[in-house]
């Protein structure tokens, strides 16, 4: 709901030409987070499961390091410099939007590192509070900012605000009475380990971006930033609940699966009605996006962004729910670590939504970046599933055994908590 009302929130007050430019900086911001902060996130995610399998979760406090905190840093000015060298026109970002946009990758990352970590420890609903507090206060800020003028630099200026408050609020919880103790940890401790499990991760980031992200660019090369802000529009609005449910399911089993695999020292294996409820989530998404996409449209989306959106909807809607339904088999690559299994799928995913979005955005706009992603996702789907099915056959991690799923550590979520420091 968060999402939906910042969709119609930011069509309303921003034009789309204001709204595009905005979507290309956070399109540059998921790259870098993608290749160099998410993966040692999910090291970091996985690595207290071990520790605590181990019975000395204390070696892995989750508080942020200030390891972690330098390295985040580090990563936020060498982006903003090459792309500073790399476009001096200014044609997207002028240097001191440049700055904002560094400023909100830093502190994304710190935050969805933060929240990472209270999902891997079972802390739903901290993760939760940080997630909906985000997702509503950002649009919000954004609107508002339009008082002081409609441009960019403001627009990033509070996002980049809001972001910096959550993290003080969290930072002045944890050091009250009942906040965590103990010494920081280092995200740079262990570093074998930590690469051997993220450099998958890494090219699958970049893939994913390549997945995700990269149609913006494209549609802005050939078109304009206002081709982008129509786009982008209807593509936040047809991914959010896809996305939304995905997320639900996905942070309600992360903390069972993976706790479970590391305390049997075994692959992670999901049951059946995981899959079951993905399933039945994406066939009702899609059609209800198939079926009354112009009354959508008409309810979420301001005037002047509505035209083109209901086949946006619907071919970007079709596309994630298929997502949504990989979603499963994720989580079981990423149990059994055959991080290898999502680098290969996002690959030929990326390949075919780079490839088709080439081939028909050019002549088609907005409309052929929307096929070329319900493609390029489906394509994800199949992909994933073959790989985690192929991994079941040869006993490397099966998702769905018939008879082997550890039904008591599934339903056990205490015996994860149970040591925790």
């Amino acid at each position: 709901m968060g999402t939906v009302v910042g969709v119609r929130l930011l069509t309303e007050f921003l034009p789309p030409e204001t709204f595009g430019r905005y979507k290309l900086a956070l399109a540059g911001v998921s790259l870098i987070t993608g290749i160099m902060v998410r993966p040692f996130i999910q090291y970091a995610m996985r690595a207290w499961h071990d520790a605590a399998a181990g019975g000395s979760p204390q070696r892995f406090q989750m508080r942020y390091g200030r390891s972690f905190g330098f390295y985040v840093g580090t990563v936020s000015l060498a982006a903003a410099l090459a792309v500073a060298a790399a476009a001096r026109d200014g044609r997207w970002l002028t240097p001191r939007e440049l700055v904002l946009a560094a400023a909100v990758l830093a502190l994304q990352a710190a935050v969805e590192y933060d929240r990472s970590l209270c999902v891997t420890r079972g802390r739903q609903r901290d993760a939760v509070l940080i997630g909906t507090a985000t997702c509503w206060l950002v649009p919000i800020a954004i609107a508002a900012s339009v008082a002081a003028g409609e441009s960019l630099f403001l627009v990033l200026a509070a996002h980049a605000g809001i972001l910096a408050g959550v993290l003080a609020v969290r930072r002045l919880r944890r050091c009250g009475p009942d906040g965590e103790r103990g010494p920081a940890a280092s995200v740079a401790a262990g570093a074998g380990p930590a690469w051997a499990f993220a450099w998958p991760l890494m090219i699958a980031g970049c893939l994913g971006w390549l997945l995700h992200e990269s149609d913006r660019f494209i549609l802005g090369y050939y078109h304009d930033s206002q081709a982008v802000g129509l786009y982008a529009a209807a593509y936040g609005l047809a991914s959010a609940p896809f996305i939304a449910a995905a997320a639900a399911i996905s942070q309600f089993m992360y903390p069972l699966v993976i706790g479970a695999s590391a305390h049997s020292g075994g692959p992670a294996r999901v049951s059946r009605p995981m899959l079951a409820v993905t399933l039945l989530v994406g066939a009702a998404g899609a059609c209800l996006f198939w079926l009354a996409g112009d009354s959508i449209a008409y309810l979420v989306l301001a005037e002047r962004y509505r035209a083109a959106a209901p086949e946006l909807l619907a071919w970007i809607a079709a596309g994630y729910a298929c997502l949504g339904v990989a979603a499963c088999f994720d989580l079981a690559a990423h149990g059994a670590k055959r991080t290898a299994y999502v680098t290969l799928a996002s690959g030929a995913a990326a390949v075919a939504n780079v490839g088709l979005g080439l081939l028909l955005v050019p002549a088609r706009g907005a409309r052929g970046a929307a096929l070329a992603t319900g493609a390029a996702l489906a394509v994800y789907l199949l992909c994933i599933a073959g790989l985690v099915g192929r991994g079941a056959r040869t006993g490397t991690g099966c998702p769905f055994p018939p008879s082997a799923v550890d039904d008591t550590a599934l339903q056990e979520p205490s015996m994860l908590r149970g040591r925790e420091p």
